[in-house]
Formats: C-alpha cells, structure tokens, sequence
C-alpha cells in the first residue's frame, strides 16, 4: 500500500468517522430536543395551572373571609339566645352615651313571630335632640333592635332647657338552634 492509498483511507476513515459522529450526534440531539421543547411546554402549561389555582385559591379565601366576618356581623346582631342581660347593658349603654335616662324596661316574649324575638318597652328622658341622637345610635347598635312604636310626651322646661319623654317599643330577634 502506497502512501497515497494509505492517506486517502485514512482520510476516509476519518470522513466516515466523522459522519458516524454526525449522525450520532444528529439522532441523539433531535430527539433530546424534541423533548427539551416539550418539557418546556409542560412546565409552561403547568405554570398557567399554577396561576390558575392560585387565582382560586385567593377567591376561596376571600369569600371565606366574607363569609366569616358576616358570620360574627350576624352572630352580633341577632344573638343564638335572648342575651336579656346584654340587651340591658346595650341599652344603658346607649342611654348613657346620648346622655337619656331610663327608670324602667319590661321585657316580653314574642312566640307568634317567625324569627323568635323579645319585645322591650320603656320610657326615656332627656332633651329633644338626646333623644334623637339616642334613636340614631339605637340603628347604629351591633344588636338588631327595630322600634315598633314610638311616642314622644313633651315635659318640664328646667333653666330654659326642654325636657321630653320617649317611650319605645323595641324588638330584638335571637337566633335557637
């Protein structure tokens, strides 16, 4: 064998091997990334999902959030008994912020309602605008009261300053179980 023949099938050899390489090489990387690409589209897909959930999870635990502080709004308003003893607390509470006296509430039962409720009836006294600003703040209180009646008697004028009597009846809803 010549030294011509000798390079040239070293050369061949060496474009043979080098193809073998590329081929190798071709079909290896083809397909690992055919599956690079679709591993991407997966974790892109999963991503979006992630989010998806996310997004749901939030509104859950908004609406949960909702529903809870109702839940004690409703729990505040309409107790799970009649609570008589908070009833005179937020009463005196009331009467002492709007600066109106009370001497006296009677309590009843209304067994006849659909939603079980007491009935308080009583007289306030106090100036003209108290007893206004007592009727806003018996709306404004944590614990439903709705005033069935109302009746106004004006009464002494003491120093110049108007005195009036309000006597009201009011009705508290409770909640049985």
């Amino acid at each position: 064998m010549s030294l011509h023949e000798r390079q040239f099938s070293q050369g061949t050899i060496a474009l043979l091997l080098l193809g073998a390489t590329l081929l190798v090489l071709f079909f290896h990387t083809v397909p690992a990334r055919a599956k690079r690409m679709q591993a991407r589209e997966q974790l892109a897909i999963a991503a979006e999902r992630l989010v998806e959930l996310s997004k749901e999870e939030a509104e859950r635990r908004e609406d949960a959030g909702i529903s809870e502080i109702e839940a004690q709004e409703l729990a505040r308003a309409i107790p799970g008994d009649m609570s008589q003893d908070q009833l005179i607390l937020d009463l005196a509470d009331i009467s002492a912020k709007a600066d109106v006296s009370f001497n006296a509430l009677s309590f009843s039962l209304n067994e006849s309602s659909e939603i079980p409720s007491i009935t308080v009836s009583g007289g306030f006294q106090g100036s003209p605008a108290r007893l206004l600003q007592f009727l806003k703040l018996i709306e404004t209180n944590p614990r439903k009261l709705v005033v069935q009646s109302a009746s106004v008697d004006r009464g002494l004028v003491i120093d110049g300053n108007q005195f009036a009597t309000l006597t009201l009846t009011l009705q508290a809803f409770y909640q049985t179980e």
